[in-house]
């Protein structure tokens, strides 16, 4: 009879003191108990490995300590470590519904699933309820192409691998690399590759928004989001349907202003972005898909990019 746990639950930390407690508690209140907990800290300077090691105290949360190295190597080691039949992540900052597990390990089992995407609520910095993720009300399967599209197009299927339940084998070959998007890159490659995805509707998450996070924060890193997603279009125009090609157009121009907003203006990659954004926002607003973030940004853009500074300055000020 095997001991080993039916879900690994991995989680990366970093400096997250605030949001722990509430993280780790959303665990040992699940109504699904057989799980084990895998937290990778990843060089925290504050009392985050305090906390963490006081929760080690139950014999089903193990910590692995090491030099600051960012999330996604984090993540590798956790996986490595892993003895679940299945796998989920969560961030440190965020936290599960009480049957997020019972809800994702029936729906996997009781189907030939490779992956369990739920349903979500952002919540604030004080836990505050802000709204779902979608209002999708049934359940649904895809295949990796089809939550792809979804993907890129900002619909149901999240950018994240947080909310999402995955046999252990969907990671045999895959690891997650040491970029600054390596949510979305892993995600590509894995959705690719698995072709039975169950969307379930009901929100069983909890993702938070916080004022001081990092993506809006500019780093040396956040560059590397462009050559991730060139990478990744040059291998969908020789791949990928002609729908798929649309909505990672959209993705990308989406990456372009995040970058561009977070960029110094004197930077002289300012103007390679201007330059993308103009020559493709034109197709972009075609598509009837697009998001609304995404579309007034691109119809901002025709203004001018100091316009686009000060619309999406001002929207982050006032929440």
């Amino acid at each position: 009879m095997s001991t080993s746990p039916l879900v690994s639950i991995i989680i990366p930390v970093y400096n997250s003191e605030r949001f722990l407690k509430e993280c780790f508690d959303s665990i040992l209140f699940q109504s699904f108990k057989d799980f084990e907990v895998i937290i990778v800290d990843d060089g925290s300077t504050d009392s985050s490995l305090i906390i963490e090691e006081e929760y080690s105290k139950d014999l089903r949360f193990r910590v692995i300590k090491q030099e600051n190295a960012g999330q996604g190597i984090a993540r590798n080691r956790a996986l490595d470590m892993a003895k679940g039949k299945y796998v989920t992540f969560l961030d440190a900052d965020d936290a599960m519904k009480q049957d997020f597990l019972k809800e994702t390990v029936s729906k996997i089992e009781g189907g030939k699933y490779d992956i369990v995407v739920t349903n979500y609520d952002f919540i604030n910095e004080k836990s505050d309820f802000l709204y779902i993720h979608s209002n999708v009300k049934k359940d649904y399967v895809i295949d990796g192409y089809e939550a792809l599209t979804e993907m890129w197009y900002d619909e149901n299927v999240h950018i994240g691998p947080w909310a999402k339940l995955y046999k252990r084998e969907v990671f045999e070959k895959e690891r997650f690399k040491s970029c600054y998007c390596e949510d979305s890159d892993i995600l590509e490659r894995i959705f690719k590759k698995n072709q039975s995805i169950l969307y379930i509707s009901d929100s069983l998450f909890r993702y938070r928004i916080r004022n001081n996070a990092d993506t809006w924060v500019f780093k040396p890193k956040t560059y590397e989001q462009i050559a991730v997603f060139d990478d990744m279009y040059m291998f969908a125009k020789k791949h990928y349907s002609d729908e798929m090609i649309k909505a990672l157009e959209v993705k990308m121009i989406s990456v372009w202003f995040h970058v561009f907003l977070q960029l110094p203006k004197d930077d002289k990659r300012v103007e390679e972005l201007k330059k993308r954004i103009i020559e493709n926002r034109k197709a972009v607003l075609k598509n009837k898909r697009i998001r609304k973030k995404t579309r007034i940004a691109c119809l901002s853009s025709y203004l001018g990019f100091g316009f686009v500074r000060f619309l999406f300055g001002f929207a982050r000020r006032t929440g």
